[in-house]
């Protein structure tokens, strides 16, 4: 049974994700840290933060590393990446949309480093990418697909970012939600989290443009991603 992980940043408050199919902040270094380890987990020795700095990005560097990893997210989380973003760069791009009809138009951006398909379920999806090579599974959005992935067996993590504004900021109101995490996850050890996303990943609260935000790894049972 192929596992998958959730990667989400949410307000830490009120576990808000985003407004008007927009994120609610622009934060360079936490959007850095999603594309890393979307890209790189589990393809390379040292993972997305290895000890070694690595070329990341390179030719050299990509042609090295294990099959790519494949993001799943829903139609409207697609059609929120700007034009020249999407599809994103070396991952498999996997959207799900009820209207089949929309198919062909997505599957038309797809490009030889970023192969992009469509499907109308999960199931579906997920059957489909069993017959690819790969090598993470991530679920990226939205609320929706958030919320019915978080209770499915087959999730082993979520990497959830934790961002809490400055003091002095304007309140911020999202319409959109992370799910509460359920009961039998825990938040794993440091420790944990270095082993799934490499020993040089940026620990502890960090800070940009007066936010702080920490990033966080939750667990059920003993799930791991050797299976995916």
């Amino acid at each position: 049974m192929a596992k998958f992980s959730l990667i989400a940043a949410a307000l830490a408050a009120t576990n808000g994700i985003g407004k008007g199919n927009d994120l609610p902040w622009r934060l360079p270094n936490e959007m850095r840290y999603f594309q890393r380890v979307t890209t790189w987990m589990g393809r390379r020795t040292g993972s997305a933060y290895p000890s070694t700095p690595a070329n990341t990005g390179s030719k050299e560097e990509e042609a090295q590393a294990g099959p790519p990893n494949v993001l799943i997210m829903g139609r409207k989380t697609w059609d929120s990446m700007p034009d020249g973003f999407r599809p994103l760069k070396n991952r498999i791009n996997v959207v799900l949309t009820s209207n089949s009809a929309l198919i062909p138009d997505i599957e038309s951006k797809s490009t030889v480093e970023s192969p992009t398909l469509a499907f109308t379920t999960l199931t579906d999806a997920l059957t489909h990418i069993a017959t690819l090579p790969h090598t993470s599974i991530f679920i990226i959005g939205g609320a929706q697909l958030y919320a019915s992935c978080i209770t499915d067996p087959r999730c082993a993590h979520v990497l959830l970012t934790r961002v809490t504004p400055p003091l002095d900021h304007a309140q911020i109101d999202c319409d959109v939600f992370f799910p509460p995490l359920p009961k039998d996850f825990v938040r794993a050890r440091d420790e944990e989290l270095a082993a799934v996303v490499g020993p040089a990943w940026p620990a502890g609260v960090q800070q940009e443009k007066g936010f702080e935000y920490e990033f966080t790894m939750w667990t059920r049972g003993d799930c791991g991603l050797d299976e995916a």
